[in-house]
């Protein structure tokens, strides 16, 4: 069964790092997870593309950018909604 959980939440960031604020969510099941259509809504305004796929025990973060998230070392980064709509 493939479930995907919310695994980190940084929401209120230390002004002297570079990282920002991020979701991470992780797939803690034993098959791949198609998020795509999934909305993040609230204070984060997201959806996952299509096709978005998370593989068991692996992670996607959801950044404002990805100079945001490389300042924490992350791979996979989903960058937020007015980001994407500037590429």
């Amino acid at each position: 069964m493939a479930s995907v959980v919310i695994n980190e939440i940084l929401y209120s960031a230390d002004p002297t790092n570079d990282g920002g604020e991020f979701i991470e969510l992780t797939n803690a099941g034993n098959g791949t997870v198609d998020v795509g259509g999934w909305i993040l809504g609230g204070a984060v305004d997201f959806t996952f593309p299509p096709n978005t796929e998370i593989g068991p025990g692996q992670f996607v973060v959801v950044a404002r950018g990805e100079a945001e998230a490389e300042a924490f070392s992350f791979d996979d980064v989903a960058p937020a909604a007015e980001d994407a709509a500037q590429d």
